[in-house]
Formats: C-alpha cells, sequence, structure tokens
C-alpha cells in the first residue's frame, strides 16, 4: 500500500487517524498462522530403514498437517485416520496435497522416493460453538504411510494447537 501525501501536517485529523489506523493494521496482522504442537514439540520425526518423515502443523485460515518425507515411502490418502477430540467436533472439507499440487484420487498410492511434501488441509465442524484450543486430532495408526510394506504409524500421535 502507497500513500502519497505531500503536506501531511494539512490533513485533517479524521484522515491522519485513518491512515494510522490502517498501517496498525497491516502491521499487527502479517503473522496469522498458529502451530500445533505434537506430543511436546512442533515437529515429530519418525525414523524408519526407508528413510525419515517430520509431521508438523498449523492453522492458516484452515487446519493443516503436513509430512516432509525423505527417502522411499509410498503414501495411501484414504488410509489416513484422524480422530478429533472433544466428540462433538469433527473433521470437514478433506484435501489433500502432494508437492503443493492438489490429488484428486485420494485411493490410489503415492510412491515417494527423495524428498517430498504430503499435506492435508481441512476444518472443525460442530454444531455447539468451541475454542479450537481444547480440540485434540489423533493420528492413529493405519496404512496412510508405509516403508517397505510396514505402517510407519504404529502409535497414535496426539497433535494440538498451542
Amino acid at each position: 500500500m502507497v500513500v502519497i501525501c505531500y503536506n501531511y501536517n494539512m490533513m485533517n485529523i479524521e484522515v491522519k487517524i485513518l491512515l494510522l489506523s490502517v498501517v496498525a493494521f497491516f502491521a499487527a496482522s502479517c503473522d496469522i498462522s498458529k502451530q500445533y504442537v505434537i506430543g511436546t514439540d512442533r515437529s515429530y520425526v519418525i525414523t524408519r530403514e526407508c528413510g525419515s518423515i517430520t509431521i508438523t502443523g498449523a492453522t492458516i485460515f484452515h487446519e493443516h498437517l503436513f509430512a516432509e518425507i525423505n527417502g522411499e515411502f509410498s503414501v495411501t490418502p484414504s488410509a489416513l485416520r484422524l480422530e478429533v477430540s472433544p466428540s462433538y467436533v469433527s473433521i470437514s472439507n478433506l484435501v489433500f496435497f502432494f508437492n503443493d499440487k492438489e490429488i484428486n484420487d485420494i485411493s490410489s498410492t503415492l510412491h515417494i522416493n527423495g524428498h517430498e511434501k504430503v499435506s492435508v488441509r481441512f476444518d472443525y465442524s460442530s454444531e455447539v460453538a468451541f475454542d479450537k484450543k481444547n480440540v485434540s486430532i489423533s493420528l492413529s495408526p493405519s496404512e496412510f504411510l508405509m516403508c517397505a510394506n510396514k505402517p510407519v504409524i504404529t502409535d497414535t500421535i496426539k497433535i494440538q494447537l498451542k
């Protein structure tokens, strides 16, 4: 935003307040994302003989979970098991991405060999009001991420907005 003003002192007080309010609004709202905490950290690293996977999450208008994958893995989006607590909150508008490109066929299996990113974007929905800070997501064991035909996620991973 560019504002050109030849004589700032000649402007009326209402215009000065408006300009200062606009500048303050944009300065205060630059970072709208909030990070998720996985366990006690902002990321969760899983290492297997196939390589490593780093899981992170953030809320940026929608909820996002990211998996940075290094190595040789397979990913089947339709096998993802996310559970939400409290029970009156559910997940809606689930969309998967592979290297920031939307995956249209979530039943297909992606074969990864190298450094790739898989992410999921979703929303929370509920019939009653709730605070996102009180919602937790559990990433349950499944065949979503596989290494040498074995599931990578073998224990439930709890994720929460902090």
